[in-house]
């Protein structure tokens, strides 16, 4: 147990100190987990759910993160609609 919380604590400190890269993180699993195949493997999901967990926890203001998941998952379904 003491492990667990060893290891979540590292990850508050990781995201806290390299916060600048919370939103391209997100775009980039959002954009990846809107793949058809690529997300059969990539747990996507639990990634941004556990993300979503973590910059609640590190005071990281959360708008920024959601605006660029959502652009990430949205993004690709505008561009193949576009490229029609």
């Amino acid at each position: 147990m003491e492990f667990l919380v060893g290891l979540k604590d590292a990850t508050i400190a990781f995201i806290q100190t390299n916060h600048q890269w919370a939103a391209p993180i997100a775009f980039l699993v959002s954009l990846t987990e809107s793949l058809a195949f690529l997300s059969l493997v990539f747990p996507g999901t639990a990634i941004l759910v556990a993300a979503s967990f973590l910059v609640g926890a590190s005071n990281i203001s959360f708008v920024p993160v959601y605006l660029a998941a959502a652009l990430g998952g949205s993004g690709l379904a505008i561009m193949l609609l576009e490229a029609r």
